[in-house]
Formats: C-alpha cells, structure tokens, sequence
C-alpha cells in the first residue's frame, strides 16, 4: 500500500482499488472467520501498527 502510494500517489486509481480491497477483504474476513479468529486478531493488530507508525503527532505546550 505505501509503495503505491509513493509511485503512484494517493488518489490514484489503482491505489484507490487496492485500498477499496484491502478494505472488502478485512471485512469479510470478519464476517467470515468472526471477529475472535486468530486471523482476523493478526490483521487487526497489524492495521493497529501501522496506523501508529503513520500518525502525524503535534504536540503544542500551553504553558
């Protein structure tokens, strides 16, 4: 995903439809598996990580 968006950038087609699939995916897997299914807990935790290392943080002191 970081790759197309790199090359491609973010609102192109195709890395628009490997998001929109990404995303279809996740959630039949959770439908599927349920969500307790060690599968759907690995894919969780990794979307949980890299949605951490991609949070754009600001801290402003108002002291």
């Amino acid at each position: 995903m970081e790759t197309r968006k790199r090359v491609l950038g973010e609102e192109h087609p195709d890395t628009l439809t490997s998001m929109a699939n990404l995303a279809f995916t996740f959630k039949l897997q959770t439908q599927i598996l349920g969500p307790q299914h060690p599968y759907v807990i690995s894919s969780v935790a990794t979307l949980n990580q890299w949605e951490l290392e991609n949070v754009d943080i600001t801290v402003t002191d108002k002291l």
